[in-house]
């Protein structure tokens, strides 16, 4: 059972990354195609091919660091993403995403489970009615369960999914805000 859970998370979290890159693809394969194009032309005509240049040397270091700082990012940030921890939001836990634009997972917090949260939705009466012109109505009340395939219920809560999430994004986005400050 632990094996498929295991498997089953990380397919979802590869279908996360593939979704993330979806919304920054407009970004990603201009860059992309730069780069590659760039590369097979300087290994396939580099001693082929000699352009004088007559630039200044401060112009020349300029474009010499733009060129740098795309891969220094990269590995800075390949770095960082290693080391981010799951945070406590909610009374859930959420692991965060690898892009500033995903949403973090709500996962199990037993010590060493680390299995993704699924959500149930229950609707009951309320036990308090509700009056309006007059005449009285039971009003229907969502609650939302939050349960671990292996622990059962983690949380009840009057909070919906996506409301957790985007209050756990602007958690996690104040968290790595006061991170790079320090």
């Amino acid at each position: 059972m632990k094996k498929i859970t295991t498997i089953i998370n990380f397919i979802t979290s590869i279908l996360n990354l593939l979704l993330s890159l979806a919304k920054a693809q407009p970004i990603i394969v201009p860059a992309l195609g730069i780069i590659v194009g760039i590369i097979l032309n300087a290994t396939t005509q580099i001693q082929s091919i000699i352009i004088p240049l007559k630039l200044p040397l401060l112009a020349i270091i300029f474009v010499g660091s733009l060129a740098v700082y795309p891969p220094l990012k990269l590995i800075e940030w390949i770095i960082t993403q290693k080391s981010k921890p799951p945070f406590e939001y909610g009374g859930l836990f959420w692991k965060p995403t690898i892009f500033s634009f995903g949403y973090p997972t709500p996962i199990c917090h037993h010590q060493g489970c680390g299995n993704k949260v699924l959500v149930k939705s229950k609707s009951s009466p309320s036990l308090e009615p509700t009056q309006f012109g007059g005449i009285t109505y039971a009003t229907m009340q969502v609650v939302y369960i939050y349960e671990c395939p292996e622990h059962d219920e983690v949380l009840r809560s009057n909070e919906g999914l996506t409301e957790l999430q985007t209050k756990a994004k602007l958690m996690q986005k104040k968290y790595t805000q006061i991170k790079t400050k320090l």
